[in-house]
């Protein structure tokens, strides 16, 4: 995931506004905070993005390969569709952030 070897990275932010202050401009990253209540369950489709976890664990599965991610760790999800399914008994709080320059120029 973020390498394309479906490693995920630890990270230090421990909520949405550090992360708006991370991602800078406003004008170049959209973040867009999300929560989701233990078991749900969805397809997504959609250009590359980073998911950063504040909370709960989640499953990703891209191209028939499952990756668990949890509370710490963040990972980046290729373009195209995937999978998600928030396991265990706490909700999951993420942060999608999407690099709107990359979007725009075609790169992803």
């Amino acid at each position: 995931m973020t390498d394309g070897t479906g490693e995920v990275s630890p990270h230090t932010f421990i909520s949405v506004e550090e992360i708006k202050t991370a991602f800078q401009p406003p004008a170049r990253f959209r973040v867009s905070p999300n929560l989701y209540q233990p078991g749900t369950s969805f397809p997504g489709t959609g250009r590359e993005h980073q998911v950063i976890l504040l909370g709960g664990t989640v499953e990703i599965v891209i191209d028939g390969r499952t990756t668990t991610i949890g509370e710490g760790h963040r990972a980046v999800i290729p373009a195209g569709t995937y999978w998600l399914t928030v396991k265990g008994d706490l909700p999951c709080s993420l942060v999608n952030v999407f690099d709107l320059d990359a979007i725009r120029s075609g790169i992803v």
